[in-house]
């Protein structure tokens, strides 16, 4: 009972002095989710009349939209997302323009696959979304290249969130939420990750073969959330602090979580590589002997326990860029994506 009042106080003392105040200086950052995720900034916005309602106001990044000759379309979730500032650099390097298309996973087609039965409007939403972007994809002949990023561990695999107790941080959907038609109950993984392959395969099918695709595999996934449990250590005002470390994500561990679905990306890309399908390793590109980063120039770069922070220091993303190159792996055999990803010189 004394340790929980001596807890309480130390929040109140915190909420009265000011939170972010009482932070190292280059903490206080960490403190602002908001800014840390914020997908509102881009290089500019467009119209783009075929893709719809969405194409309203399409986010850009890279070179200008109207002086490029080569786009690339990203298409994702927010773990397409918060690859955006990494492309935006190197992509201007490149003179590429890349057009950010947010959708759904690209095998939830509302034909053979289905996702959120509770939401009527979702899946269908889904599957109009995705006929959108493949047409432009296919009918716009200044695209080079697709980008395909996704949460794709959350199809495939689930993990407990006993420990993420500083934010609310609601469990990852997973292949619970998946399911065939109307009749059928949810996939259990075992049948969802099949499903999962069989809908990318036919996906990359409906993309026109003179386009690249680039699957992107998921970051390391540390499963914590790595800017509170930073900034609890930094407050040391807690009676339990946070106990996971804070520098370096064991990489077994990440492995192991992310081979269900990565092991699909793997062989996707091996299997199409002769027809310009190629797959990007984060986890084997950022990961090292030491384990998998949470900081670079000393600067946290997870937002939460998933993704990137889009806030980073210039200098932190110019070393991201590099440290994922693909000059580190083998060299895609599509100049396009190589391109794109050749790392700072």
């Amino acid at each position: 009972m004394g340790g929980a009042l001596v807890g309480c106080l130390s929040l109140l003392v915190v909420a009265n002095t000011g939170f972010i105040g009482r932070l190292p200086e280059s903490l206080q950052p960490l403190a602002n989710h908001k800014l840390m995720t914020d997908e509102s900034k881009c290089s500019e916005r467009v119209s783009i009349p075929s893709l719809g309602k969405q194409g309203r106001h399409v986010c850009v990044f890279g070179a200008p939209f109207t002086e490029s000759n080569i786009l690339a379309v990203l298409w994702g979730d927010s773990h397409a997302g918060h690859l955006a500032p990494l492309l935006d650099l190197a992509a201007k390097k490149q003179g590429i323009t890349i057009v950010r298309w947010k959708g759904c996973a690209p095998f939830v087609d509302d034909q053979s696959l289905r996702r959120k039965k509770q939401d009527a409007e979702y899946t269908s939403k889904c599957g109009n979304n995705r006929k959108a972007v493949l047409n432009f994809i296919n009918t716009e002949p200044r695209v080079k290249l697709v980008i395909i990023a996704n949460a794709w561990p959350s199809f495939g695999s689930r993990r407990s969130r006993a420990d993420l107790r500083f934010r609310d941080h609601r469990q990852v959907d997973g292949a619970d939420t998946l399911y065939v038609d109307a009749s059928s109950e949810s996939l259990q993984r075992s049948k969802a990750l099949p499903l999962m392959e069989k809908g990318l395969t036919s996906t990359l099918a409906e993309i026109a073969p003179q386009r690249s695709v680039l699957l992107i595999g998921d970051v390391p996934r540390p499963d914590f959330l790595v800017p509170d449990c930073v900034m609890q250590k930094a407050l040391n005002l807690w009676r339990k602090l946070c106990a996971h470390n804070t520098q370096y994500a064991d990489r077994s561990a990440v492995v192991a979580y992310h081979r269900p679905t990565e092991s699909i990306l793997d062989r996707l890309g091996s299997a199409s590589a002769s027809d310009g399908v190629f797959y990007w390793d984060l986890i084997n590109a950022i990961c090292g002997p030491e384990g998998c980063p949470l900081r670079i120039n000393g600067e946290v770069i997870y937002a939460d326990g998933s993704h990137l922070r889009l806030d980073l220091s210039l200098d932190t993303k110019k070393k991201l860029v590099t440290l994922v190159s693909f000059r580190r792996r083998s060299t895609p055999r599509h100049g396009t994506s190589n391109g794109i990803f050749g790392g700072e010189e």
